[in-house]
């Protein structure tokens, strides 16, 4: 029976992980469609990474705010690995 409940347990993480996946792959190819914001908390963090990494890339063309656009872009990542982790992916 404990072993039935585990198995059980594990199908609904994995369940849920896809559906997670798949909702952000759904508001991120909208927000590049339409430009409306993603309302789930990791697709925000998502698309916060990217944003930070375009000004990143943009910084170091020649820009003289790198050091803060990298350190932006580290904290983005950050964020985003917490909310991947708060949804179990």
């Amino acid at each position: 029976m404990r072993l039935q409940l585990r198995q059980i347990k594990k199908q609904f993480r994995q369940v849920t992980r896809r559906a997670a996946r798949r909702r952000m792959r759904r508001e991120i190819d909208q927000y590049f469609a339409t430009g409306e914001e993603p309302k789930s908390e990791l697709g925000r963090a998502y698309l916060a990474q990217v944003r930070a990494f375009n000004a990143m890339a943009d910084e170091s063309i020649g820009g003289p705010d790198y050091p803060h656009a990298q350190k932006a872009y580290q904290q983005a990542q950050a964020d985003h690995k917490a909310a991947c982790r708060e949804v179990g992916l």
